[in-house]
């Protein structure tokens, strides 16, 4: 989705999300909240965002790609509001759906979330054991990317747990395996 277009069509944007709350097109009302999403976090629009993920949530018969995108979402919002055990049902939710659907990519983007939420709340030995989780399985899958993020992550906790070697460590691979990537 791209930012400035949907930034310049946000009342049709609104129209289409009423036009779909209000004729119950379950299946296009969790498609568009996901889209719209990192636009109106960008520009700050979180009550209105909060309002479509509630609602887009409370629809359950959504798609289970769309459903597992919105739940994302209300996760990094419950997360960002410092609801961290509403950010665990969420991602309990999320991560038990992409399981069902065998989507890997999707199971350790909610494991990464489960480990950020952990981290946050100070459960550094959960977020560092979900990280090397992560990590392990990334690198068995050959992602390259994943398993990068995963190695500056186990630095974060490694910080949270005033352990400046080990931080650093990780930090200067990470950033090792993200310049193999290309990504400075």
């Amino acid at each position: 989705v791209h930012v400035g277009r949907i930034g310049a069509e946000v009342d049709n944007v609104r129209s289409a999300l009423e036009w779909a709350r209000d004729e119950r097109e379950n299946d296009a009302l969790p498609r568009l909240v996901a889209a719209v999403n990192r636009v109106w976090t960008n520009r700050g629009h979180y009550e209105e965002l909060d309002k479509w993920l509630s609602l887009a949530l409370e629809r359950a018969e959504s798609p289970v790609g769309a459903r597992m995108s919105v739940l994302r979402a209300a996760t990094g919002r419950a997360m960002y509001s410092g609801d961290y055990a509403r950010a665990d049902e969420l991602i309990a939710e999320w991560r038990s759906l992409a399981e069902q659907a065998g989507d890997e990519n999707q199971v350790l983007t909610a494991l990464n979330s489960e480990a950020l939420n952990a981290a946050e709340r100070g459960e550094v030995d959960h977020a560092r054991a979900q990280f090397n989780v992560i990590r392990d399985r990334a690198r068995a899958a050959g992602d390259r990317d994943r398993l990068a993020a995963a190695t500056v992550n186990l630095g974060l906790v490694a910080m949270y747990s005033a352990d400046w070697e080990a931080g650093l460590a990780y930090a200067t691979k990470g950033v090792d395996l993200f310049r193999e990537l290309g990504d400075d």
